[in-house]
């Protein structure tokens, strides 16, 4: 975690006091390398970029003139080493345009006293004289809330206004002719006088901060500025003194410098809460510890979550020492969700507010179960009483043991120690720890020993080396605690040779990874999410989409994408999966506006320690035009197969009309003429007759023949009482031709359909019930009709022999193809079910709105 986003966790509210203090002037807060991380709505205001433009460079490099990196440098190097940096300069906005402004730099040190960050605040006086002008009407001077005050050349005050009233504490009556060193009673060293008096004779004015005393005796800590004055000879005549009282601000940054040290460690809980202990605020690590989710606690007390088993003189005691001290730290026992309870080592810090009241408590917190359970003890007392240490307990811990002095004297260890160092317990005690490590480890491990004994905790990842010089990496860790009323430390170390392996594993696999990734032959990329920023590109992606590699990755996929393809890439890259998955066919631009079809391929990953979202790219434009091609064939096939029906159907129903008003009324009318001979001729011979009867009985016959075949071509009864009624019609037609028994099942009377649709069905429903006539075998078939959702359903089934549905395609199974071509041409579904012995199930789904 950066120092940046640790501020925004740990100590937004004590920075923001401090603005606020501030908020008149432009504050900005710096990296231990000097580079911008955060500034006030001041600072914004004064130089014109917005906080995001300025962070991560440097003021040199934002605001520098004909000043270079070396003297910016110098002033960090110069606040580092004498705690701040003053002196006036001339500087650029955004704008171009150049402003004269007092810059002042406080280095704020880290936890081990080395420099941490810096804070950066600009003064933009438009010239020293011009605000001791300004400031000497009388409107502007009583109303400001700095001290304003005038003297003679031999320091007798003259005037003296309300704030400097407000800030000592006299009056303006009281001090009016005294000298003000009796007044103010200034601290100040021979290098302050020095800077004073070089300050005045070379520029006119000084700025500083010193320390004063107001009338009762308090010490303040004041930003002052002095500027001499001219009569109209130009001659100096006196001084102008502006002292600002920045107590408040510097205790702020105080805190401010205790906060960053403890964002220094935050692998411990953190937690914040109100003066009343309601909690505001809860890390990942306060998640991890205690097992609730910041959610589950913020707004709630302490004591409701946290349980803390003490007595209520403890309580008190605790809340007296913070009272007076501002801090306590100390052990207590926590409860977690689950319900155990542990031991946790808890700092309790306060933070003010403006006023200097209570504002808030920041808790951190420790974990000391393991340390407690790997000796065995209730409390560091006990533990650290060698009669009250168990062998058998220090033995039995998977690491190493050791207890030693300030001085490095062993104390204990346990017979794990000796195994790994490979050293005699005689030989152990006559060593001290440095003596198991070499290098740079020896070095670092021993600042870490020298923290434990200042700090109370300290832990650190080295080499132990042994007696016969192998090395291991081990985990080590030590607090402090009294044994035999001398100072010791106290730990274990555990080796992590495992986890380096694992973690050089990992390293080799990404290694591979990266190799893999860079030659692939197909473009690829990684970009991050949801920003869409493209963070990695492979040589394929370079040469096929003709980017270099510089504008690849300084594109957004959004440049990738057609304007009108946009919306539906943004809705797409929303949601987030794992594993590889095909995300789908997209249009992309090259940089010369060629647009290309791909075939995108995706996963969801962790890069450097981010989520990101790595994408394969599959050039298909060739492929998805054929596809496109063949696609439009089959439609232009699909709509002449179309055609070609409705022409069949209408040439059917033309001939079946002529077969039955032309043909069949021809046929009667012989039939009559037939009738009426057989009538007039009144002869006996039998022959005759018989052959008339014979005539007549096959004009009968005809008749049934013209009128079947006309039905057959275009039933009459389709047109006449529409689908429904054909459908049960035929079903009766085919029980009686085949002897096959039909059960047609329907709850609809009428149903309108379009004519296309009403033949089309009923073709349908033909063409099956002749399958099942000719191969299924069947005893009994079952259909029926139903309307649900606009959905008109068709269902045909059989008990015959079925068949492997799954094979059908192998076969030249033109009826089935028809019935499917019919259904897509109604823009609906056809359905066919069967294994061999369970009959076989026909579906047509076809929605009524396309009729």
């Amino acid at each position: 975690m950066g120092l940046s986003e640790q501020f925004n966790a740990f100590s937004e509210d004590s920075f923001s006091a401090l603005l606020e203090l501030s908020k008149d002037r432009a504050v900005l807060l710096l990296d231990r390398t000097g580079k911008i991380i955060s500034c006030n709505k001041s600072a914004e205001k004064t130089i014109g970029y917005t906080m995001h433009e300025m962070c991560g460079l440097t003021f040199c490099a934002l605001c520098g003139n004909e000043k270079g990196e070396a003297d910016y440098l110098n002033a960090l190097e110069a606040a580092k080493n004498n705690g701040a940096y003053i002196n006036k300069e001339s500087c650029r906005r955004k704008d171009g345009s150049i402003f004269s402004v007092i810059i002042s730099i406080t280095a704020l040190p880290g936890i081990k006293e080395d420099t941490a960050n810096f804070t950066l605040i600009l003064d933009t006086p438009s010239g020293i004289n011009k605000i001791t002008n300004t400031l000497h009407l009388a409107g502007l001077i009583e109303r400001t809330a700095d001290a304003i005050l005038s003297t003679d050349l031999e320091f007798k005050i003259i005037s003296w206004n309300k704030a400097a009233e407000k800030i000592y504490g006299y009056s303006k009556e009281e001090v009016t002719g005294m000298l003000l060193k009796d007044v103010v009673r200034p601290n100040l060293t021979k290098e302050i006088y020095k800077s004073i008096d070089d300050g005045i004779k070379q520029n006119g004015f000084w700025i500083g901060e010193v320390m004063h005393m107001n009338r009762d005796g308090h010490a303040l800590e004041i930003e002052e500025s002095i500027s001499v004055t001219k009569d109209k000879n130009n001659k100096t005549d006196g001084y102008v003194w502006i002292c600002r009282d920045i107590t408040a601000f510097k205790k702020n940054e105080r805190q401010l410098l205790q906060m960053s040290r403890l964002i220094e460690n935050t692998n411990d809980a953190i937690y914040s809460t109100t003066s009343y202990n309601i909690i505001l605020s809860w890390n990942k690590a306060a998640e991890e510890m205690y097992g609730y989710k910041a959610a589950e606690v913020l707004n709630k007390t302490v004591d409701e979550i946290l349980q803390p088993q003490m007595t209520d003189e403890a309580r008190i005691q605790i809340r007296t020492t913070i009272g007076e001290k501002g801090y306590w730290k100390g052990e207590v026992n926590h409860k977690r969700k689950d319900g155990t309870i542990f031991p946790v080592l808890i700092s309790v810090t306060v933070v003010r507010n403006s006023e200097g009241g209570i504002h808030e408590f920041l808790c951190l917190c420790t974990d000391v179960t393991e340390v407690k359970n790997a000796v065995q003890r209730k409390s560091e007392k006990i533990l650290l009483k060698e009669k009250e240490l168990s062998d058998s307990i220090i033995n039995s811990l998977p690491g190493i043991f050791y207890l030693f002095d300030s001085n490095g004297k062993f104390l204990r260890w346990n017979k794990r120690f000796e195994a790994v160092s490979g050293y005699s317990s005689e030989e152990i005690s006559e060593m001290t720890p440095d003596m198991f490590f070499e290098g740079e480890d020896k070095i670092f491990v021993g600042e870490k020993i020298k923290l434990v004994f200042t700090e109370g905790y300290a832990d650190v990842e080295a080499d132990f080396v042994s007696k016969n010089k192998n090395t291991t990496p081990y985990y080590f860790n030590g607090i402090f605690g009294m044994y035999d009323e001398r100072p010791c430390l106290i730990g274990m170390g555990i080796d992590i040779s495992e986890r380096k392996k694992a973690e050089k594993e990992l390293f080799d696999s990404e290694q591979k990874y990266k190799m893999l990734f860079e030659n692939n032959p197909l473009p690829m990329w990684m970009f991050t999410v949801p920003e869409r920023h493209i963070i990695e590109v492979n040589n394929a992606a370079v040469s096929h989409y003709g980017y270099t590699r510089t504008e690849f990755l300084s594109l957004n996929l959004l440049d990738l994408r057609p304007e009108e393809d946009k919306a539906i890439f943004l809705e797409e890259t929303k949601t987030s999966a794992t594993g590889i998955r095909r995300a789908g066919i997209w249009r992309h631009k090259k940089k010369d506006g060629t647009t290309i079809y791909v075939e995108i391929f995706r996963d969801d990953i962790i890069y450097k320690g981010h989520p990101v979202r790595l994408v394969l790219s599959n050039d298909i434009t060739e492929k998805f035009i054929t596809e496109q091609r063949l696609k439009e064939s089959h439609e232009e096939l699909r709509g002449l197969a179309s055609h070609l029906q409705d022409i069949r159907e209408e040439e059917r129903s033309v001939i079946a009309r002529e077969i039955h008003d032309e043909l069949g009324q021809q046929i009667t009318g012989l039939k009559m003429d037939v009738s009426w001979i057989s009538k007039r001729l009144k002869g006996e011979d039998e022959a005759v007759n018989q052959k008339i009867k014979n005539v007549l009985t096959l004009l009968d016959e005809t008749v049934k023949t013209v009128r079947k075949i006309a039905t057959e071509l275009r039933p009459s009864i389709l047109d006449d009482l529409g689908l429904i009624d054909a459908l049960q019609w035929y079903s009766l037609e085919f029980e009686r031709r085949f002897g096959i028994p039909v059960s047609f099942r329907t709850v609809i009377e009428e149903v309108q359909t379009g004519k296309n649709i009403a033949i089309g069905l009923f073709r349908i429903y033909q063409e099956s019930l002749t399958n099942v006539a000719r191969h299924s075998g069947a005893s009994f078939v079952s259909t029926a009709v139903d309307i649900k959702e606009n959905i008109l359903r068709l269902t045909i089934t059989d008990n015959g022999k079925g068949f492997d549905a799954g094979t059908t395609g192998n076969r030249k199974t033109l009826g089935l193809l028809g019935m499917k071509e019919r259904t897509l041409m109604m823009g609906g579904v056809y359905e066919i079910n069967s294994m061999p012995g369970e009959g076989t199930t026909v579906n047509v789904s076809v929605p009524l709105q396309a009729t």
